[in-house]
């Protein structure tokens, strides 16, 4: 039989300490990543039902939506059961958003090459200014599209995870599994 030192004992007992705080610090950041996630969703629901509202055929989806959802909550007589689909909007917004908050650089570029296109329109500048547009358009487009392959939360627009993409690329049957993502998601949304 093994006899435990007392040192060996503290060790223990401060490292089964450590790990307590982190679990409880881990699950409480996953907690309020997951709340902000609800938020964020219902958000994004309320944008996307104004804007389907305005067009006229489309308009539809948004009175089915709302008739499901007056149907869910009256059959189980919970207002939570009555926000469909709101992960799925939440990651749809993301996409939005990054894509938006991304493309500032090109918008503030194309202004500045587009000044220099009315000033001097077949200068040395001009021209850099518009190969520099081109390149910046490239870079951002490449950083959406692999945003998107990634998942397409907001976190995945602003951290580009090179390590990850230099193995991606060499990885086999990425447009299956990308293919399948989006098929999963859209028919998760359940459109019909």
């Amino acid at each position: 039989m093994t006899s435990i030192s007392p040192e060996e004992s503290r060790a223990n007992s401060r490292l089964s300490a450590t790990r307590l705080v982190w679990s409880a610090v881990s699950r409480w950041a996953r907690n309020l990543g997951s709340w902000w996630d609800w938020w964020f969703g219902l958000v994004s629901l309320v944008v996307v039902l104004a804007i389907l509202a305005t067009i006229p055929i489309i308009q539809l989806l948004t009175l089915g939506y709302l008739l499901e959802s007056g149907a869910r909550v009256a059959s189980t007589g919970r207002l939570r059961d009555g926000f469909i689909g709101i992960r799925q909007i939440s990651r749809l917004g993301s996409v939005v958003l990054g894509t938006w908050l991304l493309l500032w650089p090109v918008r503030y570029v194309s202004d500045i090459w587009y000044s220099s296109y009315l000033i001097a329109p077949g200068s040395r500048e001009t021209t850099g200014w518009w190969i520099f547009l081109l390149a910046l358009l490239a870079f951002i487009l490449a950083q959406v599209g692999w945003a998107c392959f990634r998942g397409g939360r907001l976190r995945h627009f602003f951290w580009p995870a090179p390590l990850r993409l230099k193995r991606e690329i060499f990885r086999r049957g990425k447009y299956v599994r990308c293919r399948d993502a989006i098929w999963e998601f859209v028919s998760a949304m359940r459109l019909g």
